[in-house]
Formats: C-alpha cells, structure tokens, sequence
C-alpha cells in the first residue's frame, strides 16, 4: 500500500506557515524597536475588508489546520502503517489515526474563534465583524474536511490532503459556536468581575 501527501496541498500549507513562525521570532525584536503594534492595528482597521473576510479561515484552515495535519501525517503514520496496511479507504476512515485528523480540525476551530475574537476585540472593531467571522470559519469549517481517497489505479494507493465537500457537514460548525461562546462568556465574566487594582 502506498500512502501519499499531495505535495501541492502540503506547499500550500506548510509556506504561510513557516513564514508565521519566522515572523513569530523576528517581532519581540521588532515591536521593542518600532510602533508596529500601533501601525499595525490603525492598518488592519483601515483595510478590515481587505483581511478580515478571508483572512482568518485562510489563516486557520490552510495555514495552521493544514500544517498541523501534516505534521501529524508525518509522525503518526509510521506508526499506524501496520494497522492500515493493504486495507481500504473505508476502513482508514474508521481508525483512529484517520479520527486525528478530525480533531485538529476541530481544535483548530475552536482555537480560530477565540484567537480572531480576540484580536477583533484588540482592533476594537464593531459587533458586525464578529457576525463575518462566524459565518467565515462556519462556512469554511463545513465545507473543508479531512481526505483520504484512491490515486491512480492501484486499489491500495491512497493520498491524503484537505477535500472540499459538496454538501456541508453541519456538526462540524459546532468548535466555532463552542469558541464564539467561550469567548463571550469570559468577556461578559470579566466585565462583571473587573479587576482590582491598588
């Protein structure tokens, strides 16, 4: 059995993904020598279409959710090789490694609503844009799923990679109303329960 990363798939996720990381390590030094904070959230205020629409389910589903995913392909089917050896693509789908994929997608969900809730907070932007959010990830959530299917003509050559549903899994909006939930609840705990200072 042959079981392949689209390699295409995986550019596409893992570049915006080291660039996030590069970026990760080059702006502690960058925000103690310039305004970038400041310069940034005027600029993603002013452009908030231009980022914000499409920006976060690209950022959460592509480069965070695919780059997770590949990583987890990589260190975890060496060790499921044996147990979905010369078996079908519907028996992969019912393994738990194949389950993996799943939950990263699902955490990645969640962590994708709470972390653009928070930074719309930060950009102090209107409720409206929390409204864009939601749909945005919900869309891309129920539309986007984990794939494993046949290549080729060989009936145990599999490739594994993100898919585009045609018709929308609706359960799986279910971390992004969990992570819009949980945020507005800790928002609404700390405006009730302000914090004391001396």
């Amino acid at each position: 059995m042959s079981f392949t990363i689209n390699a295409g798939v995986l550019a596409i996720n893992v570049i915006p993904a080291v660039i996030v990381f590069m970026y990760a390590f080059l702006l502690p030094f960058v925000i103690r020598k310039t305004n970038f904070l400041s310069n940034a959230r005027w600029h993603i205020r002013r452009f908030a279409p231009l980022y914000l629409i499409v920006g976060p389910p690209a950022i959460t589903y592509f480069a965070l959710c695919g780059y997770l995913s590949s990583t987890y392909l990589i260190l975890a089917y060496p060790s499921a090789h044996s147990e979905i050896h010369n078996q079908s693509v519907d028996f992969i789908r019912q393994t738990s490694f194949f389950y993996g994929f799943y939950v990263i997608e699902w955490a990645c969900s969640l962590i994708g609503a709470i972390g653009f809730s928070i930074l719309f907070n930060w950009l102090g932007l209107r409720r409206v844009w929390y409204s864009i959010l939601f749909f945005s990830l919900s869309i891309s959530a129920v539309y986007r799923t984990a794939a494993c299917r046949n290549v080729g003509t060989d009936q145990f050559q599999f490739q594994s990679g993100p898919d585009i549903q045609l018709e929308p899994a609706w359960i799986d909006a279910l971390p992004v109303i969990g992570g819009f939930a949980a945020y507005f609840y800790l928002i609404r705990f700390k405006t009730r329960n302000p914090v004391e200072t001396n």
